[in-house]
């Protein structure tokens, strides 16, 4: 039976953090088995270094999936940048970077 991995991706995120993932995922793929990128829009998404991607899905049209990544530590960093700068400074990952302010 065919699995379908999907790979949420936003602006910002880190690209090891969606790069990593779709490695793993597409290299473990067997015969039908898909992965795929979604965004919240079909425009580019830039990652936190400059790397644009181009999602394969937005939300609304996404396949269905037996398997969704969603990239937490991305997402906590930049929820929390903009509550404390001295994270997006230093780009500490958020519970150091709450411990040490």
């Amino acid at each position: 039976m065919p699995f379908t991995t999907g790979i949420l991706l936003f602006d910002e995120a880190e690209e090891l953090d969606f790069v990593g993932p779709l490695e793993v995922f597409g290299m473990a793929r067997q015969e039908g088995d898909r992965v795929v990128t979604i965004a919240e829009k079909s425009d580019p998404v830039r990652a936190n270094l400059g790397l644009r991607v181009v999602p394969d899905h937005t939300i609304a049209d996404a396949p269905p999936l037996d398997v969704l990544v969603v990239i937490v530590a991305s997402l906590v960093v930049a929820t929390l940048a903009p509550l404390y700068p001295s994270l997006q400074a230093a780009r500490l990952e958020p519970v150091t970077a709450i411990r040490y302010e």
